[in-house]
């Protein structure tokens, strides 16, 4: 595998990894997720951290389509922030 190949790799592994650990988090707290603020911060932490992994895939670098190719930059962290 390539460097770029392998890049690629360690960012969908750091994406997987933070979804499912947002939804066990999520499954863990059961229905009253959203009342218990130490929760839903960590869910908010592993969003955040998918999306940083996700700005380390080299083809997100290439301008290959995305919020951040259409002059809309900070789309993904304000969408985030809507949560």
């Amino acid at each position: 595998m390539n460097e770029e190949g392998g890049r690629a790799e360690q960012a969908l592994q750091g994406m997987f990894e933070n979804a499912a650990k947002a939804l066990q988090y999520h499954r863990e707290a059961g229905a009253g997720w959203r009342d218990d603020e130490k929760t839903v911060d960590a869910i908010l932490r592993r969003i955040g951290n998918l999306g940083e992994a996700a700005k380390r895939m080299p083809v997100a670098r290439r301008g290959l389509g995305g919020p951040t190719t259409n002059g809309s930059r900070g789309a993904r962290s304000s969408a985030c922030a809507t949560v």
